[in-house]
């Protein structure tokens, strides 16, 4: 009969540890209960000196949803998840206020959706009364136009006379127009986005010119808390006047995957941004509780460690912000080195982002996407520096779960070694650190990760 056996590691609290400050025995694990960091033994040297490894204390992060939206690499993918979708900022060429022209290629699961109706392209938001137009697909297979005059109210609401011919999980172009003369709405259907059919017969309505709001255009949701589309997209066009002049054309099938914006086809060249819950940005094995705001001396490189645990993470964005912007432009350098237990650089650089601009004039967030790459499990510094001074965002970690600080007392995330790159790329070999910052209340993070 087989002996089952139990095993415990040596365990307390880290006040405790901290307090009879045992020497472990060579491979012999400690645990602080109440940190859950640990430290092992060498036979030789007593707790307080020995460094912690950085984890088990969390294997990857699940994005906060993964049916959020998201760029596939021909298609932008919307699941109707709630707070997702794409837009792009009100400009005049959008302010139509005569003849309007909504077209939109999709495909969708069930093309008389009964979690619908779902809203396909929208000018439309009732806060501030910032209502245009509002072109959406009902539950019963027909399509709508709603059109406000005043940004308040309705002026025309129209539904197509029948329903949509497509299969369910085909794709096809869908299209409505305004006649601002007459009020008359039409609805069309197309296999190829140049030979059109009209969808039942005219509906008539009331002649009145569009209200020219300040809402921005999305596509996927309307207005409120309902609406979601749960579609893909691979185009959508505004113009201005009935086959007009383009004042958008969305090419989604043209984006690049994992992407965050891109600028549209059309003569405004206005960039369409995603709107998603879909990735998670942060640090691994570190739970951010708040922020604040720092600044960076221009020509230093700051380093942040991080470790990953488990298995290995796909790298796919970086995310920083400028707070209050540069007096000039200034450029950015972004890299990641492998680290040693000191969380000193070790080896060559794994990534360097090359020139990153981060513009005079306005506070912005930066999110950058990246070739993938993988950082198997390890200890690692993220590398930032700027070629001119300027206020950045701090995301503070909770001390529980950053990396500690191995050479000295507190927690530490934050590392500075003077370099004088001015604009130039970081250097392939990390320079050791030589300054830190000793808070022991918080981690202060500069560049946060995005990743799978």
């Amino acid at each position: 009969m087989p002996v089952q056996t139990q095993v415990q590691m040596r365990r307390d609290t880290a006040a405790n540890w901290t307090s009879t400050n045992p020497t472990l025995a060579s491979g012999e694990w400690g645990l602080e209960t109440d940190t859950r960091l640990m430290k092992i033994g060498d036979g030789t040297t007593a707790w307080n000196s020995l460094s912690y490894q950085l984890g088990p204390l969390l294997d990857e992060v699940i994005p906060t949803d993964p049916n959020g939206a998201y760029f596939t690499g021909s298609a932008l993918e919307l699941s109707g998840a709630v707070n997702n979708w794409a837009s792009t900022p009100d400009a005049a060429a959008l302010d139509i206020t005569g003849d309007l022209d909504l077209r939109a290629k999709i495909k969708v699961a069930d093309w008389t959706p009964a979690d619908g109706p779902y809203t396909l392209i929208a000018k439309w938001v009732t806060t501030g009364n910032n209502l245009s137009y509002l072109f959406r697909l009902n539950t019963d297979g027909k399509l709508r136009l709603n059109i406000s005059s005043n940004g308040s109210t309705s002026l025309n609401a129209a539904t197509s006379t029948v329903a949509v011919p497509f299969s369910d999980g085909s794709t096809g172009w869908v299209r409505a127009t305004y006649t601002s003369s007459t009020g008359g709405i039409d609805f069309y259907t197309s296999n190829d986005g140049t030979t059109w059919t009209q969808l039942g017969t005219t509906v008539a309505g009331t002649a009145g010119a569009i209200f020219s709001g300040t809402a921005l255009v999305k596509f996927g949701h309307g207005d409120g808390a309902t609406e979601y589309a749960k579609a893909t997209y691979y185009r959508a066009q505004i113009l201005s006047g009935i086959a007009g002049t383009t004042a958008l054309d969305a090419n989604f099938e043209s984006v690049a995957a994992d992407s965050f914006a891109f600028t549209e086809s059309s003569a405004n060249a206005a960039t369409v941004t995603l709107t998603t819950t879909r990735y998670s940005f942060g640090l691994p094995q570190t739970t951010l509780t708040g922020t604040t705001t720092g600044t960076m001396t221009a020509n230093s490189t700051y380093y942040e460690g991080f470790s990953v645990r488990g298995k290995p993470i796909t790298i796919k964005h970086f995310a920083l912000e400028a707070t209050t912007a540069p007096a000039s432009n200034s450029t950015v350098r972004i890299g990641i080195y492998a680290a040693d237990s000191q969380l000193q650089p070790t080896g060559d650089i794994i990534y360097e982002s090359g020139a990153i601009t981060v513009v005079s004039g306005a506070a912005a967030i930066y999110r950058i996407r990246v070739t993938p790459f993988v950082l198997n499990p390890g200890n690692y510094v993220l590398a930032m520096n700027p070629s001119v001074q300027f206020v950045f965002r701090q995301f503070l970690g909770n001390p529980n779960a950053a990396s500690p600080n191995t050479m000295g007392a507190g927690l530490q995330r934050f590392y500075q070694v003077a370099t004088s790159l001015s604009g130039g790329a970081l250097p392939t070999t990390g320079t050791k650190w030589n300054a830190k910052n000793t808070s022991n209340t918080a981690g202060l993070n500069f560049v946060l990760l995005g990743w799978s």
